[in-house]
């Protein structure tokens, strides 16, 4: 937009006019001293809020900063999938162009933001050459369906226009209230789909009025800033996204290299564990089974002591024998029996003498077990340990080739990412200059609006501060 005066110009003629008005506004001001005592202090409580403002706002541009290069780089990423899908119909990066560039002047006029109506965009392509209409009237036909559901949105628009176009009209009547009975009346006098659509709309008094009217709302001006400044972030961050991209291909590049390798350490890892994973198995399977062995021990070992007659207890030692063994279970049988005869004492006297028994063959036999089990574990330990460092030295060079090849690329993906960042951060400082510069007559116009205000309410005050 030409301007008769630059932005800086007319800031300063503000300056000017505010600065003699307010010089005359204070020499009214002087003849009620008495009257304004409170003034001061009510100033420099004004301006102590206004320095915290300011330490606020400063740990908000940091935070904001942050994430404007996230809504950047997803930015990139989405656009990045939307122009993958459009190019895979197209096959013309040319023509891709254009769609995307249609997209965003379309984006610019409505509610709706670019990133959302690109995915919608790439959605319809095939909906359009169904329906044998160019892809901007099917966008314009989705974007008033979207209008009048912002539930649905443009992706909800999308998928009823694509199962309209292929002869199902329950998603579009259903998400967009469009009449069943018309719809079905046009169905059968063989109208074609997307006109049916369009009818059905026309019907309902659903056009490119309503588009615009939301675009003119608060909420609708707000979307559309919200998308400019997407936009933006997206353009100051896309070379940082591409050099990331070229970056992460080329670790994949060299992954992939080194997959026979990685995958023959992963194996050998695997085969190492195998072991240690039947152990475990074969613990919980023995877990299980001594929880329900000690179940029914403990079964019969009640019956046992609550046998009424000679009948039950030979019953109840049975039982018991069968899970611990018959020396187990006898001797168990003369502690009950001792215990409800004789008392404790002799109980206690059994149990001793089954004990030492017990403690003597079982040192027995794990001396047997060690003096068996312990020479075949340390030969399979020494296996395992050179197995381990001969697997170590063999894998060794590739890993060390590998770790050289990753290095190589990434320092070559910094040297190359750095230059785009730096060009990138030098265009994004020019294109903020620019905006605070086309932006100044506004800012400028608002400054003179808050100066007339605020000489129209202390002339309005001013009478009322002489009367108190």
């Amino acid at each position: 937009m030409a301007l008769e005066k630059s932005g800086l110009d007319l800031v300063a003629e503000g300056a000017d006019k505010f600065n003699s008005d307010l010089a005359g506004a204070t020499k009214s001001v002087n003849g009620f001293g008495g009257s304004l005592g409170g003034l001061p202090g009510m100033l420099g409580g004004v301006a102590a809020g206004v320095a915290g403002i300011a330490a606020v706002a400063g740990g908000a541009v940091v935070a904001g900063l942050g994430a404007a290069a996230a809504a950047g780089l997803g930015f990139n990423n989405s656009m990045e999938q939307a122009t993958a899908k459009i190019n895979a119909f197209t096959k013309d990066g040319a023509v891709t162009a254009e769609i995307l560039e249609m997209v965003r002047e379309r984006a610019a006029a409505t509610p709706f933001a670019f990133e959302e109506m690109a995915n919608s965009a790439a959605a319809l392509i095939p909906v359009a050459r169904a329906a044998n209409v160019p892809l901007e009237k099917i966008l314009e036909t989705s974007e008033i369906l979207a209008a009048s559901n912002p539930a649905e949105g443009l992706e909800g628009a999308a998928f009823a226009l694509k199962e309209a176009v292929s002869g199902d009209f329950t998603s579009i009547i259903e998400r967009f209230n469009l009449p069943r009975q018309y719809i079905n009346q046009l169905k059968e006098e063989g109208v074609p789909a997307l006109e049916i659509v369009q009818r059905a709309m026309q019907e309902m008094g659903l056009d490119y009025d309503l588009v615009g009217n939301l675009a003119e709302t608060a909420q609708g001006r707000m979307s559309t800033f919200k998308d400019t400044l997407t936009t933006l972030a997206g353009v100051a961050t896309k070379p940082i996204f591409d050099a990331f991209s070229v970056g992460l291909g080329k670790v994949n590049e060299i992954l992939g290299a080194a997959s026979p390798r990685l995958e023959a350490a992963a194996a050998a890892i695997g085969t190492a564990l195998a072991p240690a994973a039947a152990w475990l198995g074969e613990v919980m399977v023995d877990t299980a089974n001594g929880f329900v062995f000690a179940v029914d021990a403990t079964a019969a070992f009640l019956d046992l002591i609550s046998a009424d007659n000679i009948f039950e207890a030979i019953d109840a030692y049975s039982a018991l024998s069968s899970l611990i063994g018959t020396d187990l279970a006898t001797g168990i049988s003369q502690v009950v029996f001792a215990l409800q005869q004789d008392g404790i004492l002799a109980a206690l006297e059994v149990i001793a003498q089954y004990t030492l028994e017990w403690a003597a063959s079982m040192a027995t036999a794990f001396s047997e077990w060690v003096v068996e089990a312990v020479p075949p574990m340390i030969a399979e330990l020494q296996n395992a340990g050179n197995a381990l460092v001969q697997w170590a030295a063999d894998q060794a060079p590739g890993w060390l080739a590998s770790l050289q090849q990753l290095g190589t690329a990434l320092g070559a993906w910094v040297a190359e990412a750095l230059p785009q960042l730096v060009t990138a951060l030098a265009d994004a400082r020019t294109a903020l200059v620019q905006w605070v510069l086309d932006s100044l007559p506004e800012w400028a116009a608002n400054l003179d609006k808050l100066r007339t205000a605020a000489i129209e309410w202390v002339a309005n005050a001013l009478p009322d501060l002489g009367t108190n």
